[in-house]
């Protein structure tokens, strides 16, 4: 995988890096790790890598991980008083680094340190913001089937989101520029930062390469509850997505809601059209036709308006999506308000004939499906009325702002246009 931005600037080449290790109870396996550290250095100097650092953040321990590290008189070691999480433990490692280039892996053994200098060579470009060492391109591996399940799931998530093609979105061996942090953050301590930062630097447009690495099973217990940490995985991927293009996703789900709200309702409607009646028990579909096409375009408009929030306060292009960054002037604005009144006005036309009958005999005959159908076209129509009326609100407010400053560029500094948004004063 290969991504990239136009326009981005060239980074010097990885002479000097430095390794973060974060380590939790890894008396079995992080004297290996480090031992085969010391013998790649000869390989990373032939990939013009001349200085290394390695640092082991001891996340907390309570075995003998610190004193099996303190051995190591090249090993810079950083004690965590009580554990803090994966993602803080690697913080704090890349906060103590010395250099530019930071590189990461696991302490338990089941990413081989010599695929270091092979990260190291696609870095040596100077076109790279992220190498990842994927897990699930490798010709060997030892991962269990449930978890290699569960990354192919999420791997295969992130592509549909991203529209780029990923095959390992969790792996925990990575070598980057130090500048990705600034662009990603704030990303979480647990063990789903790995999936956070695999999603933001894609949604940032930032030039990421997958090597292909054998994986081997760790040493010790593992640490990774599959449900929990799965869950974590999956909503970390979902909240990092809705803070740049939630359009794509609600639209992805918004539209199998849309297309499952068809498949349910055409058998129905086959049938009245072929018989002029419809069975009692067809009552259950469209039940479940009213909540699937409703909630689908609740999804969809909610997309849309939140995506021009996000043009709000980060006017930068989104640069993975379903759709461009809707500026949504007026011509598209008044599609979608026409065609939620339109709905509404179809919704009402089915109901007027029930409800004239009720205010002269206080009773219905109408065959309860008009008022269903109605319910359906009415709440849809309603959505659409009001998503059309906030975008036009978040729009206004928008191109408010610019003329109060025209001269302000959209490559500023995001915190800097949060600041004056809010009414405070820029950070110096």
């Amino acid at each position: 995988m290969k991504t990239g931005r136009s326009g981005r600037q060239q980074h010097d080449k990885p002479t000097a890096i430095s390794i973060v290790i974060p380590a939790y109870n890894e008396e079995e396996g992080i004297a290996a790790i480090l031992t085969e550290l010391m013998r790649q250095r000869g390989l990373l100097a032939g990939s013009g890598v001349e200085t290394v650092e390695i640092i082991v953040v001891d996340d907390g321990s309570n075995d003998r991980t610190p004193e099996v590290v303190a051995r190591f008189a090249d090993v810079r070691l950083i004690r965590h008083k009580v554990n803090r999480g994966y993602g803080a433990a690697l913080k704090t490692g890349f906060n103590a680094a010395t250099y530019e280039w930071l590189a990461f892996l696991d302490a338990d053994g089941t990413y081989p340190p010599a695929a270091l200098a092979r990260l190291c060579a696609v870095a040596e470009s100077g076109d790279v913001d992220l190498v990842v060492a994927s897990r699930m391109s490798g010709d060997y591996s030892e991962m269990p089937r449930v978890r290699r399940l569960g990354n192919l799931f999420f791997a295969t998530m992130l592509s549909f989101i991203t529209n780029q093609p990923v095959a390992d979105s969790a792996s925990g061996m990575r070598l980057f520029h130090r500048s990705l942090l600034a662009l990603c953050a704030p990303l979480p301590d647990g063990l789903h930062f790995t999936p956070a930062m695999s999603t933001v630097a894609l949604h940032e447009n930032l030039c990421v390469r997958e090597v292909p690495i054998p994986y081997k099973e760790r040493a010790g217990r593992s640490k990774l509850g599959v449900f929990r940490d799965g869950w974590r995985f999956f909503w970390a991927i979902v909240w990092h997505t809705m803070l740049y293009n939630p359009l794509r996703l609600c639209a992805m789900i918004g539209s199998l809601l849309l297309l499952a709200a068809l498949i349910v309702g055409l058998p129905p409607a086959v049938y009245y059209v072929e018989n002029h009646r419809l069975e009692e028990w067809f009552i259950y579909r469209f039940f479940v036709v009213l909540l699937c096409s409703v909630a689908g375009v609740t999804l969809i408009t909610f997309g849309l308006a939140i995506n021009s929030a996000i043009y709000l306060f980060d006017p930068r292009p989104i640069r993975q999506g379903m759709l461009a960054r809707p500026t949504l002037h007026a011509p598209p604005v008044v599609a979608i308000g026409t065609s939620g009144l339109v709905l509404m006005v179809l919704g009402g036309v089915l109901y007027t004939p029930a409800a004239l009958e009720y205010l002269s005999t206080l009773t219905i005959t109408r065959h309860w499906s008009y008022l269903s159908i109605g319910t359906t076209l009415v709440l849809g129509g309603i959505q659409l009325v009001l998503a059309s009326v906030l975008i036009r609100v978040l729009t206004a407010l928008r191109d408010r702002e610019s003329a109060l400053d025209p001269a302000e560029g959209v490559t500023d500094e995001r915190e800097a246009r949060l600041q004056k948004l809010l009414g405070a004063s820029p950070p110096r």
